[in-house]
């Protein structure tokens, strides 16, 4: 019974991914959570509180573009399994992807990617520098029981 309240509330705080718009819902309005707004084919775009980012795994690698006001950074998704993973399972209903914005100065971006993938769920955060380079900060992936 906590198995299934907990997987409730995750699945609660993270966003859905689906194919059609959804708003942009925040859990508190300083929050940095990206809801995933629009899927078009193998790109997806994630919105947040003054951000966006879209995430392009059209190709063998996983193209990142972070945009907010006054800041854009580009690279690639720091893990090639997960890419992997990602393209081969998809975001769309019932599994769930989001990113949360963790950090941002004129250097260096620091984001999370949660997911709850078919019986898998995990995270990863990252670093994304001006320079396009991305650096796993950590790591976290669970099988859950069947």
């Amino acid at each position: 019974m906590n198995r299934v309240k907990s997987l409730m509330i995750v699945g609660f705080i993270l966003s859905a991914c689906a194919h059609n718009p959804i708003s942009n819902r925040s859990t508190s309005p300083s929050s940095h959570d990206g809801q995933q707004n629009v899927s078009q084919g193998c790109e997806l775009t994630f919105t947040g509180d003054g951000w966006s980012l879209t995430h392009n795994q059209c190709s063998n690698v996983v193209d990142l573009h972070l945009q907010t006001a006054s800041l854009t950074y580009h690279g690639q998704f720091p893990d090639q399994n997960l890419a992997s993973f990602l393209r081969s399972e998809g975001c769309e209903s019932p599994n769930q992807c989001a990113y949360k914005l963790i950090k941002l100065n004129s250097q260096t971006a620091v984001l999370r990617f949660e997911y709850m993938i078919n019986l898998s769920e995990g995270h990863i955060t990252f670093s994304l520098d001006d320079q396009g380079h991305s650096t796993v900060l950590e790591f976290k992936n669970q099988d859950s029981p069947s």
